[in-house]
């Protein structure tokens, strides 16, 4: 893996962590995006939280279990979290899997930011 997993921007109290790969299927992938965003969180001063996967074509049901985990960590810290999927397979896996009513799911990077703020 030459390129991050994940870039980061914070803006007020609100960090977006943008997914930089076109698919989540390998394990340790997987795990890199995991780690980084849960160590990231840890040191940010930021309470909301938004994971820009609209880059994603498809994605493995490890990676879904993944994204309930970071939502339940950080739900326990007390931080807002929101998922932007865009259109297409991504938004269909979230819809078919009802993960859109576990959290805040969104098509765009603006409302993701608004929910979690």
């Amino acid at each position: 893996m030459n390129q991050p997993i994940l870039t980061y921007h914070e803006q007020t109290d609100v960090c977006v962590a943008r997914a930089e790969v076109d698919q989540l299927v390998h394990p340790d992938e997987v795990m890199a995006l995991s780690h980084s965003f849960r160590r990231h969180a840890a040191d940010s001063p930021c309470r909301g939280f938004v994971l820009d996967l609209s880059r994603l074509t498809y994605m493995t049901s490890a990676a879904l279990g993944m994204l309930i985990n970071m939502h339940a960590h950080l739900k326990a810290a007390g931080c807002r979290f929101a998922i932007v999927v865009g259109e297409g397979l991504v938004a269909n896996i979230f819809e078919q899997t009802h993960l859109d009513r576990v959290f805040p799911v969104r098509v765009c990077l603006n409302e993701a930011v608004k929910a979690v703020s």
